[in-house]
């Protein structure tokens, strides 16, 4: 049964793609970002023609994490920056979450703040740690939790009762209730927008990173998933009771001892905090 259920849920993860209700920008962008042949031009094209994603993009291009000297004001200078796999996964998470406006919107800002910030938190510690490409890093981050993102805008109030308001036992009630748990439902659709097989799986595995797949082939992304769940753990806590957290969880110590930031975990959470405040004023002004 559990099965079938699992098997039910991935068809409706699919429909997503080319649902009636799905915004047709959406669908648009989700087709460039299937298509390993798309263009730069293709994505413009389809940014440049909905506001509320050119907003978003341009604001995060603009953001506390890139820290360019001159401000970016325009799509085609954003892909130039940043590049187009970057911008390719900025407008997917902005036309995911844009998909939910008619939904509870305090939880999907809510949602929508702690993936970006984990995003920004997965790129400083990659930089700090140089232990994976930092962009990759802040692209998984970001995208990290789209499961959840999914499964709300498949079950909507449903899934908030299911979700509650604490991580312990998470995963297992996602799976009891829907078939298969956030992790994994990310992992689906990371998988059907063409994200490298790294961040599949850092994507996948970001609660359980000991349990994900080395790809020799591929040793650049071997960390991925250690960093994302670092950052995961940093922002959920928000740094309340990380010393003893740090210290007592063979789970945390081996993450971080497997990208070399036993002693600098502490300077990472302060720049993660000055950041989140920064992120926070750009909110209200």
């Amino acid at each position: 049964m559990s099965e079938e259920k699992k098997a039910e849920l991935k068809k409706r993860v699919d429909s997503i793609m080319q649902g009636a209700t799905t915004p047709d920008v959406f669908r648009k962008v989700m087709k460039v970002a299937e298509d390993e042949n798309a263009t730069v031009n293709d994505l413009k094209t389809i940014i440049e023609h909905d506001p509320v994603i050119v907003t978003k993009v341009l604001s995060m291009a603009n953001g506390a994490y890139f820290w360019f000297p001159r401000k970016i004001s325009s799509i085609s200078q954003a892909i130039l920056v940043l590049g187009f796999n970057m911008v390719k996964t900025l407008a997917v998470s902005t036309s995911i979450f844009s998909g939910l406006s008619s939904k509870d919107m305090k939880s999907v800002n809510t949602l929508w703040s702690h993936s970006f910030i984990v995003g920004v938190a997965s790129g400083l510690i990659a930089k700090e740690s140089m232990a994976v490409d930092s962009d990759s890093a802040f692209i998984t981050g970001l995208l990290h939790d789209i499961g959840r993102v999914v499964l709300f805008q498949l079950y909507g109030e449903e899934y908030l009762k299911v979700a509650g308001d604490t991580r312990e036992g998470l995963l297992q009630r996602e799976e009891k209730v829907f078939g298969a748990a956030h992790p994994e439902v990310g992992g689906w659709l990371a998988e059907r927008i063409n994200l490298p097989d790294g961040c599949v799986k850092s994507i996948t595995y970001h609660h359980n990173p000991s349990e994900c797949p080395v790809d020799k082939s591929d040793p650049a992304m071997e960390y991925l998933p250690h960093v994302v769940y670092l950052a995961d753990f940093i922002v959920s806590d928000t740094g309340h009771g990380l010393d003893s957290d740090c210290e007592v969880s063979q789970n945390h110590a081996w993450v971080l001892k497997s990208i070399g930031m036993e002693n600098k975990i502490f300077d990472i959470l302060e720049e993660v905090r000055e950041r989140v405040e920064e992120l926070r004023l750009q909110e209200c002004s």
